[in-house]
């Protein structure tokens, strides 16, 4: 039974509804079917033994990272003490973490297993070539995702994603990035999976310590894929991730929207907290007046009463050599 409204559902999405409609309304849509004529997602469909013998004949051996959470844990976490993570990393090559999840699967094994994220080019070269995913460019490439039955818990992703479902089950939880302060992030840096989580867990919410997650609730939306569906999640809402089942795959695409000669985000936020959060009252407010008015627009464009000569840096497409420029002031000032 569903606990939240449902991310509304779009069939036969082609590139342009996709660009023209999807992107612009920066919210969840589940793809129906987007990826259901992939040849792994029909293999799949034989059971996990079938797609074990897929996915070996591409295993190029390379070995990656996989988190193994204690047997009586099945969320990816925090340690109680915040500084770090309730599972060791070891590493495997997708062949070996196969294996050992089938034979888990056959003695009864609880504990949770997952090689998260990684480049499907370098572990499994010439899978790529067998999927089709017509709504990013060609240069954004997949990664995989290869586990058993786990929690993620409510996180964020800097980069917007078409998460693509192959095998196992997977239910999706999302909450608008509005919500931040009603989903009490953890620690900034050094998040299970490099981003802040909500230290409220959602199957069992702390309503004493975590008040306002009641309203975060009052937002959340679920989707719950099939095996061929996609998921859209434009960048920065937060989600949360149940996976169930003996063998789970799960193939995404993150497409990041940052430009090549920018800055990454998390760097303003952060030396932002070096000096805009170090000013005192009324200080601080003037200044955010300011970040109002030339970052975020608040008053719409800045520079449209000045002359086109003088919009310097906030042009709405700077050239490289003005970006230069503009990190080299930076560098002097900071």
């Amino acid at each position: 039974m569903s606990r939240f409204p449902s991310v509304p559902v779009i069939e036969a999405v082609t590139p342009a509804l996709f660009e023209n409609e999807i992107r612009p309304g920066n919210r969840p849509v589940i793809l129906k079917g987007l990826a259901a004529d992939w040849p792994c997602v029909a293999i799949a469909r034989q059971g996990p033994e079938a797609l074990y013998r897929y996915l070996a004949q591409f295993d190029g051996d390379r070995r990656g990272r996989v988190s193994v959470l204690p047997e009586t844990e099945t969320r990816y976490f925090y340690q109680p003490d915040l500084k770090g993570h309730n599972f060791q990393n070891v590493e495997r090559s997708v062949t070996h973490l196969m294996r050992q999840l089938l034979r888990m699967a056959e003695e009864g094994s609880r504990q949770s297993l997952y090689m998260q994220g990684q480049p499907l080019d370098d572990f499994l070269p010439g899978l790529a070539a067998e999927l089709n995913m017509p709504l990013f460019p060609a240069a954004v490439r997949p990664r995989f995702w290869i586990g058993n039955s786990l929690t993620t818990p409510t996180h964020y992703d800097g980069s917007e994603n078409i998460a693509c479902h192959i095998a196992g089950e997977k239910m999706f939880t999302l909450f608008p990035p509005d919500q931040i302060a009603n989903l009490y992030p953890g620690p900034l840096l050094g998040g299970p999976g490099g981003v802040p989580v909500s230290m409220v867990d959602l199957d069992n919410p702390d309503f004493d310590a975590y008040p306002r997650f009641a309203e975060a609730l009052d937002h959340a939306v679920e989707a719950r894929l099939d095996p061929g569906d996609a998921i859209y999640i434009p960048a920065m809402w937060w989600h949360h991730v149940r996976t169930d089942g003996p063998l789970n795959l799960l193939i995404n695409y993150w497409r990041d929207l940052v430009p090549v000669q920018a800055y990454p985000p998390l760097a303003g936020l952060l030396v932002s907290a070096l000096s805009i959060r170090q000013l005192p009252e009324p200080l601080r407010t003037s200044w955010k007046h300011l970040m109002d008015y030339y970052i975020f627009e608040a008053a719409g464009d800045p520079m449209q009463h000045l002359p086109k000569p003088h919009h310097g840096f906030f042009e709405d497409n700077p050239s490289p050599q003005q970006m230069a420029a503009l990190k080299a002031i930076v560098r002097q000032n900071v």
